[in-house]
């Protein structure tokens, strides 16, 4: 149950997206206004530039943004042919346009914070009085040859990356992290203060409606079919390869066992095996989308994660919601979520199917270990990912920036 809270302060969030959009950053930009409308009073600037809907009068108000694009496009078609890449939305010539739309909305505006979702590049430039909490789950440090798109970058494409990460740090009063992971690189990397860079786990993208009870997860009886469950949009990057190899491994040890991968599709020359299960995208905008999710979950008995690469894993906060034993990789911040041997287990990079297999088969052929298991994940979430967890620590964390405040004059 959602605590009820006094609105102590007004807060304007601000996006160069458009924060309506739950699927945004997968749920987390929409999950984080609902938390903070617990303690705050919420007012939006988003939509920072032209945008499909209304968009004559979109482009009439972003009409500078045009000027800039071709510009970054024009210096990523240069270093295209020099064989590198050139991340254009990072860089300073857009954050400086973002930071003009920020600041005209601002004029007049009595915010006791602002609050900027992984907004590194709308913060850079940016020029205010009012006191600016900047929330994360990476750092572009960290990025930089560990994501798809962060590897064989220009030299000036990563100049600016750092530069624009360093200088939303330095803008911030609070950097809130979701992870240690990512917090140890703001200190190490941006030498942010310790006092200020603090990490605070989200929760689930899902709304508490949506959310079993413990007791509806504990009193299922054992599975007679192991069912493996994997979320995610990129087919690669999330190891989708080694789940369905896991899946094809555990039927042939005679253990009758399916696999549901929801989110993306596999390449086209992919041969899935008869187990395999693909739901497409599914849109958390659609309450009937949203239903297959919650159905998704639900049925499952293991959630599967060889991901090669996460900041975190929103997802698997959802499948500790639901109570299921996760198999994940041991890579980002995913060990914060995932405890070895107690509510899942953790694989290097180097592991295989086999070893999935493995611990997959034994988790399941033990009832009792399947059920502390299963208990342990739901503990997880109820103790520590959980967005009343969440606002607490925003709110204890905003009261203590205001004491500082006030003890430096």
């Amino acid at each position: 149950m959602t605590e009820k809270r006094m609105k102590k302060y007004k807060i304007g969030v601000i996006s160069v997206g458009d924060l309506s959009n739950r699927n945004m950053l997968s749920g987390t930009s929409f999950s984080i206004i609902s938390a903070l409308e617990q303690i705050s009073t919420i007012e939006i600037i988003d939509n920072l530039k032209p945008t499909k809907k209304g968009r004559l009068k979109s482009l009439i108000e972003h009409r500078g943004f045009y000027s800039r694009l071709i510009v970054v496009k024009a210096i990523a078609a240069f270093w295209k042919l020099m064989g590198k890449r050139y991340l254009w939305p990072r860089t300073h010539i857009l954050s400086k346009y973002y930071a003009s739309q920020i600041e005209r909305k601002l004029e007049g505006k009595n915010y006791d914070f602002i609050v900027s979702v992984k907004g590194s590049i709308e913060l850079a430039n940016l020029k205010t009085d009012i006191p600016i909490i900047y929330l994360s789950d990476t750092t572009f440090h960290l990025m930089l040859n560990y994501y798809d798109g962060f590897f064989n970058l220009s030299n000036s494409s990563i100049r600016q990356g750092e530069s624009i990460e360093k200088q939303a740090i330095e803008k911030a009063t609070l950097c809130i992290y979701i992870s240690e992971w990512a917090r140890n690189s703001a200190i190490k990397d941006y030498k942010a203060p310790e006092v200020k860079a603090v990490a605070i786990a989200n929760g689930p993208n899902i709304e508490a409606k949506y959310l079993p009870e413990i007791n509806e997860k504990i009193v299922k009886e054992h599975p007679q079919k192991c069912e493996l469950l994997l979320i995610g949009v990129e087919w690669k990057r999330k190891g989708c390869d080694i789940a369905v190899e896991t899946v094809e491994k555990l039927n042939k040890m005679g253990i009758k066992s399916d696999l549901t991968i929801c989110g993306c599709n596999p390449p086209i020359d992919k041969k899935i095996n008869k187990y395999t299960t693909i739901i497409p995208f599914l849109d958390k905008n659609n309450e009937g989308d949203v239903a297959v999710l919650i159905s998704l979950y639900k049925k499952a008995t293991f959630f599967i994660f060889p991901t090669r690469a996460e900041a975190f894993g929103i997802v698997l906060i959802e499948a500790c919601s639901f109570g299921l034993p996760i198999f994940a990789t041991d890579t980002g911040g995913v060990s914060e979520i995932v405890k070895n041997g107690g509510n899942g287990y953790l694989f290097s990079l180097a592991d295989g199917s086999e070893k999935y297999a493995e611990k997959i088969a034994e988790s399941f052929q033990d009832k009792k270990l399947y059920r502390q298991m299963s208990v342990n994940s739901f503990a997880q979430y109820k103790t520590t990912y959980n967005w009343d967890k969440w606002a607490s620590s925003i709110m204890k964390n905003l009261e203590d920036q205001r004491l500082r405040e006030t003890k430096s004059f």
